[in-house]
């Protein structure tokens, strides 16, 4: 009875020694998956973060481009348009009595016509550079607005302008030749191999 005793003891021991173990075991191999999943997550968060970003950067990127491409068309249509209609307009002027001659009024009318062309000649010639560098260049900019204000100024009646609106006209027209020029001089001072001084002309 004691040996008997003492083996049924030592089997419990084991067993409770071996539940405990495997007890133990389980319990480590859920903590060491569960160690992965949260690693995995943690490393997996920021590829996909960057993944979304990406993909968001080339929509918008293939939506700006189709939009430019959109104005670039439109603007040539607008421009073909307005050569047409300055050329029936010329044609009109000049068939009227007294034949092939314009007064003032009518060559006023005909050349603020002319800018207007040029005017969007110069805006095609801004959505070519900001297709071809991706990005808006200033002085074009600034020679649409000046090439605008200089065809206000043509086709003003100046028996019925005040002299307020001159001198704000020519205060606007002072701070775009400023700003042009200044924008050039720093695109020159920026070109690699360019002198310090910029070329004056004589």
């Amino acid at each position: 009875m004691p040996a008997e005793y003492a083996f049924n003891t030592f089997v419990d021991v084991f067993r409770t020694g071996k539940d405990q173990l495997k007890k133990q075991f389980k319990v480590g191999c859920n903590v060491f998956i569960n160690y992965l999943f949260c690693r995995g997550a943690q490393e997996a968060t920021p590829k996909n973060s960057v993944g979304g970003k990406a993909q968001m950067e080339k929509i918008l990127k293939i939506f700006e481009k189709g939009i430019v491409l959109a104005l670039l068309g439109l603007m040539m249509i607008a421009v073909l348009i307005s050569t047409v209609e300055l050329a029936v307009i010329l044609f009109q002027e000049l068939i009227k009595p007294p034949l092939f001659l314009l007064n003032i009024e009518e060559m006023l009318e005909v050349f603020g016509f002319f800018l207007m062309v040029l005017i969007g000649l110069e805006l095609l010639e801004s959505i070519k550079a900001y297709i071809e560098e991706d990005r808006v260049h200033a002085e074009i900019v600034f020679l649409v607005a000046i090439v605008a204000v200089s065809r206000k100024i043509i086709i003003l009646n100046y028996n019925e302008i005040t002299a307020e609106k001159l001198y704000g006209m020519a205060a606007v027209i002072a701070a775009l030749g400023i700003g042009y020029f200044l924008v050039r001089r720093a695109l020159y001072m920026h070109t690699p191999g360019a002198d310090k001084n910029p070329p004056t002309q004589n």
